[in-house]
């Protein structure tokens, strides 16, 4: 999202579940779905749900942008 956490959504990226173990991770890459240019505050926004079970939504490790031409 761009300019904070409600800001407008330029795009969405599914996550599998990664079993049980918080150092398990897994890659996923995605689009944006506008342009966007000059410097950004770009919001990454977890959602989900959980159970009395497992608490927790998922377990973010870190993100990565690229210039595309």
């Amino acid at each position: 999202r761009l300019g904070g956490p409600n800001g407008t959504l330029v795009g969405k990226i599914a996550t599998p579940p990664t079993a049980n173990g918080w150092g398990t991770y897994q890659t996923v890459t995605g689009k944006l779905t506008q342009t966007l240019s000059g410097l950004q505050n770009v919001y990454l926004v977890l959602t989900g749900t959980g159970s009395s079970t497992f608490k927790y939504i998922g377990n973010f490790d870190n993100a990565s942008f690229t210039l595309s031409e």
